[in-house]
């Protein structure tokens, strides 16, 4: 278990290097130092972005796009039989949040897509990273 380039990447809030990694075949699957999975970091991320009222709402749906693209290309990565009912979910939610105009209704839409993410499973199978 190590910080990986995707990891730093994904803490670091560089969306294009973490989708330029993706797309190299960075594992999926790998924890990082404290054995959080991307799924994990991706819970956290939209858990602050829940909790920022303060927040311009495009800024906060520009977020929540990255971490579906993310999370998206990282299914499609994995050899899930549910990969493609799993993307259909993710981008059904954001469908709804771009549509979202009001504040309240683009912290409901987070909270949904993060309940979301209890019934997604990416890395599953922690590899020895």
């Amino acid at each position: 278990m190590g910080n990986t380039p995707l990891h730093l990447a994904v803490a670091a809030n560089k969306m294009p290097v973490v989708m330029l990694l993706l797309k190299a075949g960075a594992d999926v699957t790998c924890l990082d130092h404290e054995g959080n999975s991307l799924l994990k970091l991706a819970q956290r991320k939209l858990s602050l972005l829940q909790n920022c009222a303060d927040t311009e709402t495009s800024k906060i749906k520009e977020e929540v796009q990255s971490i579906i693209d993310m999370l998206v290309s990282c299914l499609q990565q994995q050899k899930d039989i549910e990969a493609d009912r799993k993307i259909e979910t993710l981008v059904s939610i954001y469908s709804r949040l771009i549509l979202s105009n009001t504040p309240n209704k683009v912290q409901s839409d987070v909270k949904d897509l993060l309940a979301s993410l209890d019934g997604l499973s990416i890395g599953n199978q922690p590899a020895d990273c």
